[in-house]
């Protein structure tokens, strides 16, 4: 899995080969988050969250 970015500990990634929508996942701090990317129609969107408090 790709690391596209890292920033306040956590890490944006791409899975190779993953299902569209196209999305990224951002991982740490024991959870996990994937955003819908809408490119270029609009903007990220919140899809799922994982272990995150809001």
């Amino acid at each position: 899995m790709p690391t596209i970015s890292r920033f306040f500990g956590l890490r944006v990634v791409i899975y190779p080969s993953d299902h569209l929508p196209a999305h990224v996942h951002v991982i740490g701090d024991g959870g996990e988050a994937v955003f819908d990317l809408h490119c270029p129609a609009g903007p990220p969107e919140l899809r799922e969250t994982y272990g995150f408090s809001r």
